[in-house]
């Protein structure tokens, strides 16, 4: 079935939201797919900041993280920080997932990344 632009438009979510378990934080924890928009600002923020891709993985982390509802957990810049500080492997499969979500194949990060 061939969509409209007004059916398009009035769907009311059409996040992806999966539960990942992390047993190195003794738990689990949601993530989401990115939108469109998050899924840019992400790029250009990489895109900008080519000079050094410090906390490249827990930004994208942060964004997608969320409840199980899809409701993003809103992380400051200085939560970010410390996110990246938290064990790699746990950030790394976190990172993927959401790339995965989002339809970011690893290809394009790299293009993004060179730019």
């Amino acid at each position: 079935m061939s969509l409209s632009k007004d059916q398009i438009l009035e769907v009311e979510s059409d996040v992806t939201v999966v539960e990942v378990q992390t047993p190195e934080w003794n738990g689990s924890v949601f993530v989401r797919s990115l939108s469109g928009n998050e899924r840019d600002q992400y790029e250009q923020a990489v895109f900008n900041n080519k000079e050094s891709f410090r906390g490249l993985r827990a930004k994208l982390v942060a964004i997608g993280l969320c409840d199980k509802n899809g409701v993003a957990m809103g992380f400051s810049d200085a939560e970010i920080e410390q996110l990246g500080n938290k064990n790699g492997a746990v950030i790394d499969r976190l990172f993927e997932r959401i790339k995965q979500l989002s339809g970011m194949a690893d290809d394009a990060i790299k293009e993004a990344e060179k730019n």
